[in-house]
């Protein structure tokens, strides 16, 4: 069945970014909307709402990652 199958690069999330700062994040996800690459920040509402603010994860597809780093490679 060649239309059930979904490449695993169009499904898999992969971590591009590791952040704590909100400032950070914030950056990383405009340069991520801008760019038009879905995403989405792993931990940041439990982190934040234990511990006031933690480490967390900037997530893509992993058809993606590559451009993604690029972008975000100054953060």
């Amino acid at each position: 069945m060649q239309e059930d199958f979904v490449e695993a690069s169009e499904t898999t999330l992969v971590t591009v970014l590791n952040v704590n700062n909100p400032a950070d994040i914030a950056l990383a996800k405009s340069i991520l909307d801008d760019a038009k690459i879905r995403h989405m920040v792993k931990g940041d509402r439990v982190l934040q709402d234990l511990y006031g603010m933690g480490q967390v994860e900037i997530q893509v597809f992993a058809s993606d990652a590559e451009r993604a780093r690029g972008l975000l490679s100054d953060i």
